[in-house]
């Protein structure tokens, strides 16, 4: 597929008839705010056959025609063209086909028009790989319960769902799930952004205007998605960039104006209360000895604990966005300059040597995340793959030894996943291997599950029986 186009698969268990329907009746449900498509199945008409229109009627008679149907073979195969807009002048076209695939629906997505907008085209299509993860994981939701309510229009019934949202200093990351009746979680979002709320936060102490601007914007979006996608409530936290920041009072009362969510400025020691109950939930207790290291942009996060017993947690003011404008390590350096990183690195987080070397080591965040995702060579986010990766200790000085010859432009082209990370990937590098050296531990374990899903849990899950 070219740079203009997307394309998208994904299976449903339903047949594919029904499939079609619940997609043309409910997916201003799941898309964006504002999207001409509402969602109200009683509105929404087609008709089975090939150019056959799909049509939105609204309540004063008017009539909008969002799409046609382009193949009609039910039960074995349906497609039909959907027409989008990025605005009202630029179109955008989703080619969408249900195709029976024995016990499934093969569902496909292959969207169009990204050329249209010039440079703005490949930011446009990221964030378009971004929605469709979103929409499609709340359409199979849908898609996959009684045919029969989405056949009278009733709104199927609904689990709890809750929202997340972790707003460190380099970005912000949301996650959205509904509480299953054991406790368990079923993920329907989970995504970050990069903003760099923290840029020129250590020189100045504040948040600048702009970096308020990009943090907001991203927030505002992830709480709509949010409330798309049906959560009830949304718990918010901010780290240490608002810890940080003089302005952080201006920063929170600026995000609850324009998003509506009040965020909570949390300890260094709950982050790394909140990283240690995510990662034990996600990866199981071990018998033996145990750290979690979570690092971010401004700081990070230990917990040392045997089982599910926690013996000592600190956080140190260490991140990858600290370094990089303390060090310059946003574009290519030196040796003697990663060197020079790495000593500072190794002094600040001298609370950590002269251990017994644990039993296993835990990592999360997006340094690491993104470090074991060029080592398996991912250019889409695979929680499968991620949760549970091993990252070898080589392998991260062999990765600090590559970014620190290239400039941040060349590092985008490795970093497939976020390639917005080029500015801070040799410093979150460095502070892994750092982390790593100072343990005595030859490799750590990736885990997927960090601050935002600690907080799910703690804010949202089924207590404990006592």
């Amino acid at each position: 597929m070219s740079e203009d186009g997307l394309v998208v698969e994904f299976d449903v268990r339903a047949p594919v008839e029904h499939a079609f329907r619940v997609w043309t009746q409910r997916a201003g449900v799941w898309w964006p705010k504002g999207h001409t498509v509402s969602g109200d199945p009683d509105s929404v008409a087609f008709e089975p056959r090939v150019g056959g229109r799909i049509v939105e009627r609204a309540r004063d008679g008017a009539e909008h025609v969002w799409g046609e149907v382009t193949a009609w073979d039910a039960p074995r195969r349906v497609e039909f063209r959907w027409h989008l807009f990025f605005d009202r002048s630029q179109a955008t076209h989703v080619a969408v086909t249900f195709a029976d695939h024995g016990a499934t629906t093969r569902v496909r997505l292959e969207q169009s028009g990204f050329a249209s907008l010039g440079e703005a085209g490949a930011v446009r299509r990221e964030r378009t790989l971004l929605s469709w993860g979103t929409v499609t994981t709340a359409y199979v939701d849908d898609a996959e319960r009684n045919p029969s309510d989405v056949d009278r229009g009733a709104p199927p019934e609904r689990l709890p769902r809750f929202a997340t949202i972790d707003l460190g200093t380099n970005s912000v990351k949301m996650y959205v799930a509904e509480r299953r009746r054991d406790g368990s979680w079923q993920t329907l979002a989970d995504r970050a952004e990069i903003t760099r709320l923290g840029q020129g936060l250590a020189r100045s102490g504040v948040v600048s205007a702009e970096a308020l601007d990009r943090t907001v914007a991203a927030i505002e979006a992830m709480a709509d998605e949010a409330r798309r996608l049906g959560a009830q409530d949304i718990a918010a936290v901010g780290t240490a960039g608002l810890r940080m920041a003089g302005n952080a009072s201006e920063v929170i009362a600026a995000i609850d104006a324009r998003a509506g969510v009040r965020v909570e400025v949390v300890s260094g020691i709950d982050e790394s209360r909140l990283a240690y109950l995510a990662a034990c939930a996600g990866l199981g207790v071990p018998a033996g000895s145990i750290v979690v290291f979570d690092t971010g942009g401004g700081s990070s996060q230990f917990t040392f604990g045997r089982g599910a017993e926690v013996v000592e947690r600190f956080s140190v003011d260490v991140g990858a966005a600290r370094l990089t404008e303390r060090f310059g390590l946003a574009d290519a350096v030196g040796r003697d300059v990663v060197d020079a990183a790495q000593a500072s690195i190794d002094a600040d987080l001298a609370r950590l040597a002269d251990r017994p070397a644990p039993d296993l080591v835990v990592g999360m965040g997006g340094a690491i995340v993104n470090l074991v995702a060029v080592q398996l060579g991912l250019e889409r986010y695979d929680s499968d793959r991620i949760q549970g990766a091993i990252l070898e200790r080589a392998e991260v000085e062999r990765q600090i030894e590559v970014y620190r010859a290239l400039r941040s432009e060349e590092r985008r082209g490795l970093l497939r996943l976020q390639p917005q990370r080029a500015e801070v990937i040799l410093a979150g590098a460095c502070v892994v291997g750092s982390v790593l050296r100072l343990l005595g531990s030859a490799s750590v374990t990736v885990s997927d599950r960090s601050l935002r899903h600690g907080l799910m849990q703690e804010r949202f899950g089924v207590a404990e029986p006592s």
